[in-house]
């Protein structure tokens, strides 16, 4: 839907390494962050550090609730 929207759509997944159907594939972290305007939390891999993710943007949504304890005002829950 954001895409429909004009969005610039980006992602990093270790573990679905391409979204065909959407014409993505998974990016560096830290290169998909850095000029992201949102940050999602979709799925709550073990070897991601959330709480540095949601540092590094100015928003983000976790709909896991992994920076639930980050203390970062940059996160809805």
């Amino acid at each position: 839907m954001l895409g429909a929207l004009g969005a610039e759509l980006a992602y990093h997944d270790a573990f679905v390494p391409e979204l065909a159907e959407h014409g993505l594939r998974s990016e560096p972290l830290e290169d998909v962050l850095a000029d992201a305007d949102l940050a999602l939390i979709v799925t709550a891999h073990p070897g991601v550090d959330h709480d540095a993710a949601v540092a590094s943007v100015s928003l983000a949504l976790d709909l896991r609730g992994v920076t639930r304890r980050s203390g970062s005002h940059a996160v809805l829950l």
